[in-house]
Parts: C-alpha cells; sequence; structure tokens
C-alpha cells in the first residue's frame, strides 16, 4: 500500500475515534435525543475527512496542479458520510495526466 494512502487512513481512523465516542455518549445518554442530530454526526465525519483529503492531496503535491481538480460526490459529497461507508470521489483533469500526475493518484501502487 502506498505510503500517502497509510497515512491517510491513519490519520482518518484517529480523527474519527474522537466522533464514534461522541456519537456513543449521545446515543447512550441523552434520553431526549432526536433522529436529526444524527446529521450532525454525519457532518462532523465528512468534515473530517475534508480536512484528511486536503492534506493527502497536498502531500501528493496535487494541490499546485492547475488542470486537476477533486471532487466528493455520493453521501459524502452531500455532507453525509455514514459510518462504514466507502469515500466516492471523482478527479477531473482537462488534459492527459503526466506521469508524475498518475502517480500521486493512483494510491494502489
Amino acid at each position: 500500500m502506498n505510503e500517502s494512502l497509510k497515512y491517510f487512513n491513519k490519520a482518518l481512523k484517529t480523527r474519527e475515534k474522537n466522533v464514534h465516542e461522541k456519537f456513543d455518549k449521545w446515543l447512550l445518554n441523552s434520553r431526549n435525543r432526536k433522529i436529526s442530530e444524527i446529521a450532525n454526526f454525519l457532518s462532523l465525519r465528512s468534515s473530517l475527512v475534508d480536512i484528511t483529503l486536503k492534506e493527502l492531496w497536498q502531500e501528493l503535491e496535487l494541490s499546485s496542479e492547475k488542470n486537476m481538480a477533486l471532487f466528493a460526490v455520493g453521501g459524502y459529497g452531500r455532507g453525509q458520510l455514514h459510518p462504514f461507508s466507502d469515500i466516492d470521489l471523482l478527479i477531473l483533469s482537462n488534459s492527459t495526466l503526466n506521469k508524475n500526475q498518475k502517480k500521486g493518484v493512483d494510491l494502489k501502487s
């Protein structure tokens, strides 16, 4: 697994741990909880992924690319990232990727 992807996974797990603890506390201790409050936790999870992806995008030196853009789609793109959901991303470029861009985008290698 790519070192950048390892960093992303570790950083995200660390950040999400706090959200899960808050959710568990809310679930167990709040007698008057409302289903609508769950949206706060989904939004918070999405925000944590945003922060982590921005760091990863910069670490991969893709933030300086003028012809590339990273978009969140699906539930994550709507700011509703449920626990155990995948993170759907769309990377757009108006030109063919060069070798360095391909390397940055291909996190499996």
